[in-house]
């Protein structure tokens, strides 16, 4: 869902699988961090260091197939929207109200 709302607003599809690759890279040391905290709690002394979650590799490929596949079919997410039947107007009020131009 994020990620058609991020591409309704504008957004490539490079900057879309940024944002979702440091969103897992933040959830990850997270889930670490937590797993960390328990073993130390329950006095073991396992090493968990090198942990992290199963199939890295495939949430990038995941995410990169979903917005190929729909380039591929709709022209991207503003087209899917448009044989949704969203209208332009909600369209572009909706990058009106979320988007915030750059600092210069």
């Amino acid at each position: 869902m994020i990620t058609l709302l991020l591409g309704i607003l504008g957004l490539d599809a490079e900057q879309i699988i940024a944002d979702y690759v440091q969103v897992e890279m933040d959830e990850l040391a997270k889930l670490r961090r937590q797993q960390i905290g328990e073993v130390q709690r329950m006095g073991e002394t396992r090493d968990l260091s090198g942990t992290s979650g199963k199939d890295e590799g495939s949430r990038y490929y995941a995410i990169r197939t979903f917005l190929i596949e729909l380039d591929l079919r709709y022209g991207g997410a503003q087209g899917w929207a448009r044989t949704r039947g969203i209208p332009e107007a909600l369209l572009d009020r909706l990058r009106s109200a979320l988007l915030v131009s750059p600092r210069q």
